[in-house]
């Protein structure tokens, strides 16, 4: 017996929260959709570059999406602001074709059609990094660029 009709677009890919309270959805029109598993009613939206979706997987926290298209390339997204991080995930060769979570949530990996990519997600790695690739302390404005949900804390002293 049918329990209930959801109306969505067209999609390519579904995968259901950690906690089985939302279900996010990848349509035909690079769109990802989060809906409610209550009242089946969607709660947001990302994306639309018209790039199909081809994988997704949320965060053991549920904090985080990846996101792999057609295009070519992979997101990663911050659920609560519904925004991606940073720039298209890149490093492998040819397109990307499945993305998830390991560790606990801490690293990423995406794998390509003819190799993998693995990248570790925790906050104070990003900032080390992105104080490493400065080669220096980063200001507070692009602290707040780069990790606008944390409180300003330098990754790294100045030299």
């Amino acid at each position: 017996e049918v329990i209930q009709r959801v109306p969505v677009p067209a999609g390519t890919v579904a995968r259901f929260a950690p906690d089985g309270r939302s279900l996010v959805y990848g349509d035909r029109d690079g769109r990802v959709w989060t809906l409610d598993t209550r009242t089946w009613k969607p709660t947001a939206r990302m994306g639309g570059d018209g790039a199909w979706i081809l994988d997704a997987d949320v965060s053991p926290d549920g904090r985080l999406l990846v996101t792999t298209s057609n295009d070519g390339t992979g997101r990663l997204w911050d659920l609560a602001s519904r925004r991606p991080i940073g720039t298209a995930l890149s490093g492998g060769s040819g397109a990307p074709v499945a993305a998830g979570f390991l560790r606990g949530g801490t690293q990423l990996v995406v794998i390509h059609e003819r190799d993998g990519v693995s990248w570790d997600v925790r906050p104070a790695s990003w900032a080390q990094h992105a104080c490493a690739i400065a080669g220096r302390t980063l200001t507070r404005a692009e602290w707040g660029s780069l990790l606008p949900e944390f409180d300003y804390q330098p990754a790294c002293a100045s030299g």
